[in-house]
């Protein structure tokens, strides 16, 4: 990794001009290439093609297709499938003298679109068939395994074939371009996109894929209910770019680390589904993905969003802490037989028994590198007469505070630091200002703790945490003053000390418990018949957002998967399905083919 593509890569974010998405995966186009060429190295059957649309029929042997991100335009939201003939024929109806298609590339602007997963009001009839299709196919968002993202991949129809990406050949096998063999065979040219338009349209029909098969989930294992669970989705092409701000497209070295991204949006906290923002596209701040450079690139990242992650899973479960060194100071008391009184309630606040409660919460400080705790209880009593002419008052508050720090571009560590302080002290005088007074007590208790909590990687998933020492790296102080004849408050200093602390030590196990049940399960990638994504190299990026590197990872086991034959997609029946299936750990995917 160059120091460039390092400082980048912490620029990067899931912000759009008004709004920001919760979490997102970019894939790099070599890693989807390297899916397609697994395919073709296993599977014969998508070693030869054949179609007959009535106007012709195509057929030849084929090489492993490619997609290629293209260059952006104002639509972030196609991505080129690239179909390549190593030799071939298009035969025209009536005709006898057959198109060679040696060496052809036929590349196809494939738009992925918006995936919905709920109904809503204004939703159009096609936004209405993808969201059938995405309910139908494969789980919803949340599931982030690569089975989804490459159903959503391979799901894209065909609209039309682009030509500039597309590679064309004579009979004598020298290089033409499109309009070219439109002057010199028009009808062959015409009906050549006539029928890959109609090839689309029958895969659209069947429900096929570009692939021309169906991902089918099934046996599933019970629902493993998600911390956030995602409502909707959305696809962009994504640039890389090099120190000097220029891109590459097509199969090189840069161009290979152009990415896909799929942003999510999760479930309110009032349950509701997360609207996707009104500007969908994430502009260009950084790479997500990048060359080797010295030493191995990075062709996948997962980003889960700042917001997410630290507002509203990791600093709400801290917040059973920030109650915890909560002290509540009431109205001192006073009886002849026990004397003054100072009562409180350590761990717990009346007005405010929940820790969920919003008086616990943290708040992002202005430099958005901390979040905040702060929290003042005061009972004190302002200076008054007594009944014997004395004037008295008594001081009673406390006040804690947690801050919750990150580093960019440092492995995922929260350093979480709390302290607090409980002051207590009554003052007896002969005037109002209090001056030189005859009694008194001042009493002063500080605590300091600390903890961490990390995200590490397990099993190539990440989990988090908990760090600390038996006893937080405690430190507390007590300090008492007093008269004469208020010593008996001094005996109390030792007791009063250590009660806070043992109050918070106590809630570790649960907060312990809470962090380890909440963030896990669903952040295992696998990529369908070819291989594995595992994470790596966990890091904050300047939003705060934590990144992840994927790995590729060699699927172990035997993997079978049979395509269709493609001989007359017309004649295909859609209910015929092949019995292989594929099994990825607790589900088991059918990629279903057709036969006549």
């Amino acid at each position: 990794m160059s120091a460039f593509d390092r400082e980048s890569r912490l620029k990067t974010n899931l912000n759009t001009t008004d709004g920001f998405y919760d979490q997102g995966l970019a894939i790099s186009q070599a890693i989807l290439n390297s899916s397609f060429e697994k395919l073709y190295e296993k599977y014969p059957a998508l070693h030869s093609f054949s179609y007959d649309s009535g106007l012709a029929k195509m057929e030849g042997e084929m090489l492993p297709s490619r997609l290629i991100v293209p260059e952006a335009t104002l639509n972030l939201g196609q991505i080129l499938h690239v179909f390549r003939f190593k030799t071939g024929t298009l035969t025209v109806a009536g005709s006898q003298a057959p198109v060679k298609l040696d060496n052809w590339e036929v590349g196809v602007l494939c738009d992925l679109g918006q995936q919905f997963v709920r109904e809503y009001a204004k939703e159009t009839e096609e936004e209405k068939e993808q969201r059938a299709f995405v309910e139908k196919e494969f789980s919803v968002p949340g599931d982030y395994k690569l089975q989804r993202l490459y159903a959503k991949l391979t799901s894209a129809q065909w609209n039309k074939f682009d030509v500039h990406t597309s590679k064309f050949f004579d009979d004598k096998g020298s290089p033409m371009t499109y309009e070219e063999w439109q002057k010199k065979d028009l009808m062959g040219a015409t009906t050549f996109g006539a029928t890959l338009s109609l090839y689309g349209a029958d895969l659209q029909k069947q429900g096929l894929s570009t692939l021309a098969v169906s991902i089918i989930l099934t046996g599933l294992p019970q629902e493993i209910i998600p911390t956030f669970t995602p409502t909707n989705v959305t696809q962009q092409i994504y640039p890389y770019r090099d120190q000097n701000g220029e891109s590459e497209y097509g199969d090189t070295v840069k161009g290979n680390r152009n990415c896909l991204l799929f942003l999510e949006v999760v479930k309110k906290e009032d349950g509701s589904d997360g609207q996707l923002p009104d500007a969908r596209q994430v502009g260009y701040n950084g790479n997500f993905c990048y060359p080797p450079a010295g030493q191995p690139g990075v062709d996948g990242t997962f980003v889960l969003g700042g917001e997410l992650f630290l507002a509203r899973y990791l600093l709400r479960q801290l917040q059973a802490i920030n109650e915890a060194s909560s002290i509540f100071a009431y109205r001192n008391t006073y009886d002849s037989v026990g004397g003054w009184a100072f009562p409180i309630d350590i761990g717990r606040d009346p007005r405010h028994r929940d820790y969920k409660h919003n008086v616990y919460e943290f708040v992002k400080s202005s430099d958005k590198r901390t979040w905040v705790y702060n929290k003042r209880s005061d009972n004190s009593t302002p200076a008054a007469l007594d009944g014997s002419g004395h004037w008295w008052s008594s001081d009673h508050w406390s006040e804690a505070r947690t801050v919750v720090s990150w580093q960019p571009g440092k492995a995922p560590y929260a350093k979480v630091e709390g302290e607090y302080i409980y002051y207590r002290g009554i003052t007896f005088a002969n005037n109002k200002e209090l001056i030189d007074p005859s009694t008194y007590s001042k009493e002063k208790y500080t605590g300091k703790w600390t903890l961490s909590v990390r995200v590490v990687i397990e099993d190539d998933a990440p989990r988090l945490k908990l760090e600390s020492t038996e006893d937080l790296d405690f430190l507390v102080t007590g300090e008492v003053e007093a008269s004469p004849n208020l010593g008996p408050y001094e005996n109390k200093k030792y007791e009063l000390r250590d009660s806070v602390k043992h109050k918070i030590l106590s809630r570790i196990p649960v907060l312990r418990n809470n962090l380890r049940e909440g963030f896990q399960g669903d952040h295992q990638f696998t990529f369908p018949v070819t291989g594995k994504l595992a994470f790596q190299d966990l890091t904050f990026n300047n939003e705060g957002d934590i990144l992840a590197g994927l790995v590729w990872k060699d699927v172990d086991g035997p993997i079978v998967v049979q395509p269709p034959d493609l001989t007359d997609v017309n004649k295909l029946e859609p209910s015929l399905p092949l019995t292989d299936t594929v099994n990825f750990g607790p589900i088991s995917w059918v990629l279903k083919g057709h036969r006549k």
